[in-house]
This record gives C-alpha cells, sequence and structure tokens, in this order.
C-alpha cells in the first residue's frame, strides 16, 4: 500500500493540470501561371529577369471578401455612394454596402487576374516582383482570419 501511495500521487501531479496547445495547420497552396504563360505574358515573383525589358507601371491591387452585386470578371470602376438602407439595421447605410448579392471569396488568383488585366491596359507583356500578402484581422477570440489579398508587381514590356 506504501508504494502505490507515490506512484498515484505522482499520476495525480502529473495529470492534474494540463498546458492548453495550439495544433499545427498545415496549408501549401499553389498557384498556377501556365493560363498567363500561354498567353505569351510573363509573370515571376523575381526582381529581376535574364532579358531585356521596359519598365511600363508599377500595379497593385486590393480584392477583399464581400458580397458584390455584379459580376467579378468586371468590377465597377467607381463605387457611388449608395441612398438606400441597410438590410440588416434596418437604417440609413452608413457605410453605402449593403449585405446583399452574390458572396465572393478573396483568393491570390483574383488578386493576380486584376493584375494581369491592368498590365494589359497599360500595354505590357509581363509582370515582375510580384508578391502577394494577405490582409488579415484578428476576432475577439484571438483568432487571426484572412479577409482578402493585396498584391503587387512591376508591368514591363519585353
Amino acid at each position: 500500500m506504501k508504494k502505490l501511495l507515490p506512484i498515484g500521487a505522482a499520476l495525480a501531479l502529473l495529470t492534474s493540470c494540463s498546458m492548453y496547445r495550439n495544433s499545427v495547420v498545415y496549408n501549401t497552396k499553389s498557384i498556377d501561371y501556365s493560363s498567363y504563360s500561354k498567353n505569351g505574358f510573363f509573370i515571376t515573383e523575381s526582381n529581376s529577369v535574364n532579358f531585356n525589358y521596359s519598365p511600363i507601371s508599377s500595379l497593385s491591387s486590393i480584392f477583399i471578401s464581400g458580397y458584390a452585386e455584379t459580376d467579378m470578371a468586371a468590377p465597377p470602376k467607381e463605387i457611388k455612394e449608395a441612398k438606400f438602407k441597410d438590410d440588416v439595421y434596418s437604417g440609413p447605410s452608413k457605410t453605402g454596402y449593403v449585405k446583399k448579392g452574390t458572396y465572393v471569396e478573396a483568393t491570390e488568383e483574383g488578386v493576380i487576374k486584376q493584375l494581369y488585366e491592368k498590365a494589359l491596359e497599360v500595354g505590357a507583356t509581363g509582370i515582375i516582383n510580384l508578391k502577394i500578402s494577405p490582409i488579415t484581422y484578428t476576432t475577439k477570440e484571438g483568432n487571426i482570419l484572412i479577409k482578402g489579398y493585396q498584391g503587387s508587381g512591376m508591368a514591363i514590356k519585353k
């Protein structure tokens, strides 16, 4: 009996208080640039390339998840202030945005598509030094969530 008492006490001490541990989550993604290269458009994350080029312009884009009433393939050029009521609070909308329409999830591919379209508008045949970063926020509980992405790069002409 005397031998069981120290063993029982040791087990109680070792198992009575457990520490909270975060679990590790791996999220590996791949962004496919092949559809752009098939059209003769060059994209790289490198800030230098081994061919001659002319710099055209700096590009930047922000894509935030939200509700869209229009087709995201052709986003509106400008957003006019809305004069309507908010569906949630039934009062005048303070932001001009109302949760209606189709919810669009922001993606890295969406930012690249916006940069690509803008590069074509300015006559570019490529983008170098492509950078994409998540736009995050922290909830009250301390969780970090992604609400969108921002991208930038230099439009070039080969």
